[in-house]
């Protein structure tokens, strides 16, 4: 019974599963052209775009390496194209900068490097060696490193560098590999996703060329088979990866965690479905959030996997309506999704070279970091946070509106030494551009002018036991208490109430600043200084006649001001006399009251309530 109820079980996932595989497409895929010679079959393809943008194609056959201008996708025409010397059909294309290398597996034609420079007039074939070996199965460059990776030529890794001598590769080491022989690799800066055909996945950390260290692996996995090929998410949070077997569907890995890497979903295309459901993913890659994966049998595929545990088939082109049952190997053999207008390639081992198009309404993500397309936007300027003037001991931050895999910035024209990040911090005047590099590809910004401008003299400031003076002449002025701005205390004088920290802040014409430092000001308003100089005031507080006597033997100056400083009312009080004030209908606040005589001032603070 317990046998009997997990083959039921069983067979309700796989009925699930193909149900899943059946749901009916969210986009179209549209063929713009095709081109074959009868007399070939065909293998992998690339795709490649110069540095004014134009696309190209690289396609396999199984007689030699074909190159397609692009330029119409509706019309590809063959640029050139170079036998190997064998008749295989196994070979493998990749790029780097403005060079294409080739390999093939069963055949003794080694390496052939060409150089792509001359694009769209011709392609030159600059390097066919097999010093290193004569046979591979495929090859991956680590852009970011300029690192090409050969496996398949034996049970490691052969790693050479491309950045001196791009045309001709040197090896740097060959490792062997812990999980064997691999068929197939994904690289980015310097961790490489091995695919090693029964035994799994493997991860390597190959930073140092000379030592392979393992960071993880999956061995076990739901469906496995002949593990062929993966690919990384541009945030290297998922991996899709395709088993070579009959009847396998392809996995989305969570590979956040290489110590614990788990299948989140497995999915298929099964165009003959359900009746047969046996279809073998080939080459799968990543594109946003997009798997676009080459099918033997079921052309091109494409996948949604916004939610991870529920990918969902949304489009495919068939390139090869001619299969009747999922037995053999026929059909799509590759696929290259990364070319900048959005056009999918893809190579039939039986009919050739296919230009497709997904639905125009669907956004092109940006190219992954592993693809180096070197074309750039016409109109490349630069963007400058906050404005391009600035005062004196401010700094506008400089950035290009594209990106690139290097940058050099100028000043005046003269290279600034150390400045290659992708944003220049600006503190002088000057004129300022950056020159982009992706491989072979130069472009430079649009110049843009700086100014700095000049910050006023720090002014200082003084307080004589009445008033606040500053000693620069500006176009305005703010004064600060304990480091807030004093309402309506904008000019260069201010007479305090209270006692506190005051600063004076002023601004020159230009608009820039300077602060003065803080003065710690005491302030003497009470009732004994006045009688120091023979006067009194009462009552205080007041709600309307407020008395001053003098008993002094000379005049003084009475003025009775705001909180802000400014004088409201200003009389004489006669020496041996009394003055009165009618505050009667001032409103509810705190004045005060200043009494000047020659080089004396005394001070009082009055309530009016």
């Amino acid at each position: 019974m317990q046998q009997l109820k997990i083959l039921l079980l069983l067979s309700l996932f796989a009925f699930a599963e193909r149900l899943h595989a059946q749901q009916p497409p969210s986009m179209n895929m549209e063929k713009l052209a095709s081109w074959r010679d009868s007399s070939l079959n065909y293998n992998d393809i690339w795709g490649y775009a110069d540095c004014d943008g134009r696309e190209y194609a690289i396609i396999g056959s199984s007689l030699a390496v074909h190159f397609f201008d692009l330029e119409d996708p509706a019309n590809p025409v063959e640029i050139a194209n170079f036998p190997g010397g064998d008749w295989v059909i196994w070979r493998d294309m990749k790029t780097y900068g403005h060079y294409a290398y080739s390999v093939c597996d069963g055949c003794s034609e080694g390496m052939m490097v060409f150089d792509l420079s001359d694009l769209p007039n011709s392609v030159t074939k600059v390097l066919q060696t097999d010093q290193y070996f004569s046979s591979a199965h495929n090859i991956y460059i680590d852009v970011n490193k300029g690192r090409l990776h050969v496996i398949g030529a034996n049970n490691g890794d052969l790693i050479f560098d491309l950045t001196q001598t791009p045309e001709n590769p040197q090896l740097i080491n060959n490792l062997s590999w812990a999980g064997g022989y691999a068929h197939d690799l994904f690289v980015r800066n310097d961790t490489t996703y091995g695919s090693h055909g029964f035994n799994g996945l493997y991860v390597h950390d190959v930073s140092d060329p000379q030592t392979d260290v393992v960071l993880g692996s999956l061995t076990s996995y739901p469906e496995s088979g002949y593990n062929h090929a993966s690919w990384l998410s541009a945030d290297g949070h998922y991996l899709v990866m395709a088993d070579e077997t009959h009847d396998r569907g392809l996995k989305l890995v969570d590979v956040s965690d290489l110590s614990d890497m788990t299948v989140t979903d497995v999915f298929r295309s099964a165009l003959l479905g359900p009746a047969e459901t046996a279809s073998i993913p080939h080459n799968p890659f990543i594109r946003g959030n997009l798997v676009i994966c080459s099918y033997y049998h079921d052309g091109v595929q494409v996948f949604d996997f916004s939610d991870p545990e529920n990918v969902q088939q949304v489009a495919w082109y068939d390139t090869y309506p001619d299969n009747t049952d999922y037995n053999g190997y026929q059909g799509c053999w590759g696929v290259y999704p990364f070319l900048p207008s959005g056009i999918i390639i893809a190579s039939d081992i039986t009919y050739g070279l296919f230009v497709l198009q997904l639905d125009e309404s669907i956004p092109i993500a940006d190219l992954p970091i592993d693809i180096q397309t070197g074309s750039y936007p016409q109109d490349l300027s630069l963007h400058a946070n906050p404005g391009l003037s600035v005062c004196e001991g401010e700094e506008v931050s400089l950035s290009a509106n594209a990106e690139a895999n290097s940058y050099q910035w100028y000043q005046n024209d003269a290279p600034l030494n150390g400045e290659t990040a992708s944003v220049l911090q600006v503190t002088e005047s000057g004129s300022y551009y950056v020159e982009l590099s992706s491989g072979q590809c130069t472009v430079f910004s649009e110049e843009v002018f700086v100014e700095v401008l000049p910050a006023p003299d720090t002014p200082e400031i003084s307080f004589d036991g009445s008033q606040l003076s500053s000693s620069a002449t500006a176009a305005s002025y703010q004064w600060y208490l304990d480091g807030q701005p004093v309402a309506g205390a904008t000019q260069a004088t201010y007479t305090p109430l209270v006692s506190g920290s005051y600063s004076l802040e002023i601004s020159s014409d230009n608009g820039c600043t300077a602060t003065s430092e803080p003065l710690q000001v005491t302030v003497t308003s009470t009732t004994t200084a006045w009688a120091k100089v023979g006067l009194s005031a009462w009552p205080n507080p007041v709600s309307d006649q407020l008395w001053l006597q003098s008993r002094a033997g000379g005049d003084f100056q009475v003025e009775l001001c705001d909180s802000r400083g400014r004088v409201l009312l200003q009389q004489q009080l006669k020496a041996g006399s009394s003055l009165q004030l009618d505050l009667s209908a001032w409103p509810a606040g705190l004045y005060l009251l200043k009494a000047i005589q020659e080089e004396q001032t005394a001070t009082m603070k009055v309530v009016v309530q």
